[in-house]
C-alpha cells in the first residue's frame, strides 16, 4: 500500500464511508470518488503533490496505481 492509498483509506473512513467498500482498485477508487465528497486531507495531499512534483513518485511507491485518470477528474490535478 502506498502512502497515497493509506491517506485515501483513512480520509474516507473518517468521512464515514463504509469500510467494506474502501479498496484501492481503480474501479473502486472511481466509485468512491464519484459518490462521496473529497475529504480535506486528500485534497491537501493532492495540493502538496502539485507543489512538489519531484516527490510525487515517493507518494505512490508500493501502491497498485497512481490513479492519474481518476485524480485528474476528481481533484483537478495537473497532468504530469
Amino acid at each position: 500500500m502506498s502512502y497515497y492509498e493509506y491517506v485515501f483509506n483513512i480520509a474516507y473512513l473518517a468521512q464515514g464511508v463504509p469500510k467494506t467498500i474502501i479498496h484501492t482498485r481503480e474501479e473502486q477508487y472511481e466509485y468512491i470518488c464519484s459518490h462521496y465528497a473529497p475529504p480535506r486531507l486528500l485534497i491537501k495531499l493532492e495540493e502538496w503533490i502539485d507543489k512538489n512534483p519531484d516527490c510525487k513518485e515517493y507518494v505512490f511507491i508500493g501502491g497498485s496505481s497512481n490513479y492519474e485518470k481518476q485524480r485528474s477528474r476528481y481533484f483537478n490535478i495537473r497532468g504530469s
